[in-house]
């Protein structure tokens, strides 16, 4: 009886051992990203919907004063420029 016992216990411990190996192989792989970035006229109004539909997830809004000297114009002015920052899972 004790022999068999014994078996037992190993045979469970086996089990559990391959199933937990198994469990941890079957993990997702990281996500890997693909990214993209555009300037408001590249994507209009319409864009946002357009790019959501093809998976695209808006992450981030960075909008820049600049001087229109910056641009080599006469005079001080100012304008901005908006960039929205895109991701998706890798496809």
């Amino acid at each position: 009886m004790t022999i068999s016992r014994g078996l037992s216990v190993a045979a469970v411990a086996i089990a559990v051992a391959s199933i937990a190996t198994f469990a941890m192989a079957q993990r997702a792989a990281p996500v890997q990203w693909e990214y993209y970035f555009a300037e408001w006229n590249q994507i209009g109004a319409d864009g946002f919907n357009r790019l959501g539909a093809q998976g695209w997830e808006l992450v981030a809004v960075d909008t820049e004063l600049k001087s229109t000297a910056d641009y080599g114009s006469a005079g001080e002015t100012h304008k901005s420029e908006t960039y929205y920052y895109f991701k998706r899972p890798r496809q």
